[in-house]
């Protein structure tokens, strides 16, 4: 059984404001989405990667609220950006969308 499209919203792959993370701490790669800090939950997730399907299409929804954060008041921007590292190289297609309030 194959997932053709996988919508993400608001992933909180590598962190979450106020429990492991703060605002502007991680960075990422603009070319690769790798993160500058791989969290341990982070690390599970990339054993992952060698079975996620090459067939999906992945959209990443996250959210801004342009306080100065970068991030929905959960979690970073960057936080959900790591989805890309996570795929990258395996999914079909990846695009990122990003709701500013």
């Amino acid at each position: 059984m194959f997932i053709d499209h996988l919508v993400a919203m608001a992933g909180h792959y590598d962190g979450i404001i106020g429990m492991n993370d703060k605002p502007q701490q991680l960075k990422i790669d603009k070319k690769t989405g790798k993160p500058s800090i791989m969290r341990p939950e982070y690390r599970n997730l990339l054993s992952l990667r060698k079975i996620f399907s090459k067939n999906t299409k992945v959209l990443n929804i996250y959210g801004n609220l342009e306080d100065g954060t970068n991030s929905d008041g959960d979690v970073s921007n960057a936080s959900d950006q790591s989805l890309k590292y996570l795929i990258n190289g395996r999914a079909k297609s990846y695009r990122q969308l990003i709701d500013s309030r």
